[in-house]
């Protein structure tokens, strides 16, 4: 794990990311949200025999977690409807990316993941037909990882607040109308950087709790209240932010 990892926002100072707090963010898993991911609402309870999983897995958490986090700031050269371009050369291509992020001036580009040994015990215990076991392991790692990038994007956006700056929504490749595809370009962002997090042809990510994705820098407070979910007609996506 890279313990401090520091970037520039133009003359400002180095951001800090603190790894102690990145790891109690990490294992501060929210009850109402596991509850609601096992049983689909908040008016049902877990079982006794589901609290002893979630007790274990949560020591696994503790004990086993290797969090890493790539993360780099680049100036945003151009931003047409349909793709924004940085200053390295690199274009995504994307209609409501372009429009969360076209009075943006940086652009925050992260990968991040929880390590690769939850990807080892999940298998263990799928082959030892502790299906139970790997499903709560699994909804819990989720949560993990969101809770690590949640606090990056809130600790840069404390960071930016005090510079007069503000930072949009985040958003990550196969949201949206962002292609899975263009995974590939956020890697190469990266390819100097890092080696534990690998990207498979069809542009997966190992291990699989891993998330990439960008966010805007911005001088103005109203790029931070874009929200695309608004126009959006999936009323049931579960990554719906309104």
């Amino acid at each position: 794990m890279q313990n401090v990892i520091r970037n520039r926002v133009e003359h400002s100072p180095h951001i800090h990311f603190r790894p102690a707090e990145i790891l109690c963010s990490i294992l501060e898993i929210n009850e109402k949200l596991l509850v609601k991911k096992f049983n689909g609402s908040l008016k049902n309870k877990f079982s006794n025999a589901t609290k002893q999983r979630i007790l274990k897995n949560q020591d696994f958490l503790r004990r086993n977690i290797t969090p890493e986090l790539y993360c780099r700031i680049d100036r945003i050269t151009h931003a047409e409807t349909g793709y924004i371009k940085c200053e390295t050369g690199v274009v995504f291509n994307s209609v409501k990316l372009s429009n969360m992020l076209k009075n943006a001036r940086f652009l925050f580009s992260f990968i991040a993941t929880v390590g690769p040994e939850i990807d080892r015990e999940m298998k263990r215990q799928t082959k030892q037909r502790r299906l139970s076991d790997a499903f709560v392991l699994d909804v819990m790692a989720s949560l993990a990882i969101e809770n690590m990038v949640d606090y990056i994007w809130k600790s840069v956006k404390a960071f930016c607040r005090e510079k007069g700056l503000y930072t949009t929504l985040r958003l990550s490749p196969g949201y949206c109308d962002w292609p899975l595809e263009e995974q590939q370009k956020l890697f190469f962002l990266f390819k100097s950087r890092q080696s534990a997090i690998t990207l498979s042809p069809s542009h997966l990510m190992t291990p699989r709790k891993t998330i990439s994705g960008i966010f805007g820098i911005s001088q103005h407070a109203q790029d931070a209240e874009h929200n695309p979910c608004r126009r959006c007609h999936k009323s049931k996506c579960p990554t719906r932010r309104v």
